[in-house]
């Protein structure tokens, strides 16, 4: 009986030990906020990207535009469509 390992709770300083289960602990309380803390950002006025938002809508009607009427082959493709 004298070979028995000690259990690892009184090795281990992280694993609690019966006697501590019993204390409880506060939750965490919440932070207070001021609404002198509080700031509000400024509203951003996103017309400035009109321009580039059309550009980007030209750039993908042209790629469409290039998919439907002028479809990519390879040679491959191109060699079984011949034949």
């Amino acid at each position: 009986m004298e070979d028995q390992k000690p259990s690892s709770s009184e090795f281990d300083p992280l694993i609690k030990k019966e006697e501590n289960v019993e204390e409880k602990k506060e939750p965490p309380q919440e932070p207070e906020f001021d609404d002198e803390h509080i700031t509000k950002r400024p509203e951003i006025d996103y017309r400035f990207l009109d321009g580039l938002r059309g550009c980007g809508a030209f750039a993908v009607y042209l790629n469409h535009f290039m998919y439907t009427f002028y479809p990519y082959y390879s040679k491959v493709e191109m060699e079984d469509e011949s034949m």
